[in-house]
């Protein structure tokens, strides 16, 4: 249960961060188009909600997304000892493997995890209660659906003043009683463009979705400014559609005025409010006002300029950047200074760049205390694809320096420690990518006793085939990185690239 949601919990923190860069690039987008029509702009929203609820997308040259969001994920080895001996073969299923799926254990990340799945129950039942209670308010009232409308109208209790679009399959339009008819028509005009849009569906959605991103203050401003912008885009269609037949400046300056009115009024004094129905209330009256008395007729081709713009922003920010998506990029894992050997005082890095759609995390916690080095676990999807393990030199080597770094044979010497493993087979092949003097970087295709889930005699037990890399730089540390696939998740090109990718450095 606590590796689950603390699966969740990292999924909706990658969202959450390239739905902020997208919050903060629609804001930017906003300010510079600030005298066009909001109902031009309005449709920026929709890339938002797709970042906040979805954690896939298609990958293009055209993004505007920055790569740097998905990459680079450090990783630093700490707690390393000189001399430390392997305590289990992490080769073994019941090593690092395991053990990347046992992050259930108190920690940091479950805190959080918790802390977050508190935070989103709390408002989901908070808004389930409001909603509950206004749906409650409004059982009795008689509904009429006027000829000609696709809507039900219901009135209110004699004295409410409010009016909102309420429900989600049958929504229905709620009006104080009293109106005139010129005061029914603008309110008509402004709740059904609220349906014809979809209104009534997309604030719920995204209320839901700042429930699940609440610890994000950018999701709460994005949420604020989304709801403003809707009502403010409904104002201009009414008065789009109310004013088509005025030929004057000074009737469509009357008609701006009588509108502003009705604005006013209703928002005087509100009985039904909570949960998320779409309103006319007293939430950005002013500036609803004020917006409506300061609209004009924009030109045609400012209003096509303006859909042109963010038709091509929207697309940017669903798209995600070629390479980067689902995580992928390169790894570093570094070796303190104070750990280092032969008293050179210099740090150890190794570097490697994972494919798109895998990303690393260092194995914290009880089971990383039964691991020789810090290991970390290759998730792809949410799920163990593999680990990147450190282990020992052989202690006996007496000359490593003499190790044929290009030699298609394991080098007994170097790897010692897991080519003489009971229930590890390596005679599938060893494969060198790149070497030099001192480094070498190879494939190989294990097999490895399954002696974890089998209960028999264990020279009986089933091999399981990886796809693994080797790597080593005696020039630095007396430790190898093993990296370990399961099988034929990746192609030989792909391993080789892996490869390739591996580097050695020292500062």
């Amino acid at each position: 249960m606590s590796e689950w949601l603390t699966k969740i919990f990292s999924g909706v923190l990658s969202m959450t961060v390239s739905a902020g860069w997208t919050i903060l690039f629609v804001l930017a987008v906003r300010l510079v188009l600030y005298r066009v029509p909001k109902r031009s702009v309005y449709p920026l929203w929709a890339a938002v909600i797709f970042r906040l609820c979805c954690p896939f997308s298609f990958s293009s040259l055209y993004s505007l997304i920055p790569s740097a969001l998905g990459t680079p994920v450090t990783l630093t080895a700490q707690g390393l000892q000189n001399g430390q001996t392997v305590v289990q073969n992490p080769l073994l299923p019941g090593g690092p493997a395991a053990a990347a799926s046992g992050t259930g254990n108190w920690g940091w990340p479950l805190f959080w995890a918790c802390l977050w799945a508190a935070g989103v129950c709390a408002l989901l039942l908070y808004s389930a209660v409001c909603t509950w209670r206004v749906h409650c308010s409004l059982q009795g009232l008689r509904t009429v659906r006027p000829d000609g409308m696709g809507v039900r109208i219901a009135y209110l209790p004699a004295g409410a003043r409010s009016t909102f679009l309420f429900g989600l399959f049958r929504p229905v339009v709620y009006l104080p009683q009293g109106l005139s008819q010129r005061e029914t028509d603008y309110i008509l005009a402004h709740e059904l463009a609220h349906l014809r849009r979809g209104d009534h569906i997309a604030k719920p959605l995204f209320w839901l979705l700042v429930c699940i991103h609440w610890m994000n203050p950018l999701a709460w401003l994005a949420f604020f400014l989304f709801e403003m912008d809707m009502e403010k885009s409904c104002d201009e269609r009414v008065l789009l559609r109310m004013g088509k037949n005025l030929t004057s400046e000074e009737d469509f300056s009357e008609m701006k005025g009588e509108y502003s009115s009705v604005l006013l009024a209703l928002s005087s004094r509100r009985r039904f409010s909570g949960g998320q129905p779409l309103a006319l209330g007293e939430n950005g009256v002013k500036g609803r006002i004020r917006s409506i008395l300061q609209y004009k007729k924009t030109k045609l081709w400012v209003s096509i300029a303006a859909v042109l713009v963010v038709i091509a922003v929207g697309i940017g920010l669903i798209l995600n950047p070629v390479g980067k998506q689902g995580g992928g990029g390169p790894i570093n894992m570094t070796f303190p200074k104070e750990l280092t050997t032969g008293g050179n005082g210099k740090g150890y890095h190794i570097s490697m760049a994972l494919p798109e759609g895998m990303s690393a995390v260092e194995i914290m916690g009880a089971e990383a205390s039964n691991l020789p080095l810090p290991s970390f676990a290759i998730t792809a999807n949410g799920e163990t694809a593999g680990t990147i393990t450190f282990y020992p030199f052989a202690a006996d080597a007496e000359d490593l320096q003499s190790v044929d770094t290009s030699s298609e044979d394991l080098p007994m010497q170097i790897y010692a420690t897991i080519a003489l493993a009971n229930h590890a087979d390596y005679h599938n092949g060893y494969e060198p990518v790149s070497h030099t003097d001192t480094a070498s970087v190879a494939l190989c295709r294990p097999l490895i006793h399954d002696i974890e889930n089998y209960a028999g005699h264990t020279p009986d037990a089933p091999w399981i085939e990886y796809d693994g890399i080797l790597a080593y730089d005696m020039a630095g540390e007396p430790y190898f990185m093993c990296v370990l696939f399961h099988a034929d998740i990746l192609s030989h090109e792909q391993l080789a690239e892996i490869a390739k990718s591996v580097s050695f450095s020292y500062q």
